[in-house]
């Protein structure tokens, strides 16, 4: 288990105006291998902690965060209300700003994205793709069949 000193909760500011609850984990960064965690549609970061957790404990230097208007990065109802943010935008934004801290960060760092959903179809709205070494992307489309029954 990573001890407190070993996350870091983040708040940064993306373009659109707004924050972003991000999260980072590492035991040293003397690694300087740095993997983002982009999530599925409204799952919380801290859904992936435990893969986190080991990811850190091998070295590298991870960071999670939520979409604009999903747990630790919501706003108000009134400004949820009035939101003209899209899909894209969590490419385009979201996905975009915290690769933009993670290599501002660690500029001599190619990141690593793992994206899980949603988290790899917004890739192509990202302006900031390129500063990726290597993307994995997990898709799960479509009902689970549990005991015939959807």
């Amino acid at each position: 288990m990573l001890s407190s000193g070993e996350v870091q909760e983040i708040l940064i500011g993306t373009p659109k105006g707004h924050s972003l609850s991000a999260t980072q984990f590492s035991i040293s960064d003397k690694n300087l291998r740095t993997v983002i965690i982009s999530s599925a549609t409204g799952v919380l970061q801290n859904f992936y902690r435990k893969f986190v957790t080991y990811l850190a404990s091998l070295g590298y230097i991870v960071f999670t965060f939520d979409y604009y208007g999903v747990g630790k990065s919501g706003s108000d109802m009134e400004r949820l209300k009035s939101n003209e943010l899209d899909l894209k935008s969590g490419g385009s934004n979201d996905q975009a700003t915290i690769v933009a801290f993670a290599k501002e960060r660690y500029p001599q760092s190619e990141p690593i994205l793992i994206t899980h959903s949603i988290g790899g179809q917004i890739l192509g709205f990202n302006p900031n793709y390129r500063h990726f070494d290597k993307i994995a992307i997990k898709v799960v489309t479509g009902a689970i069949l549990r005991d015939g029954i959807f």
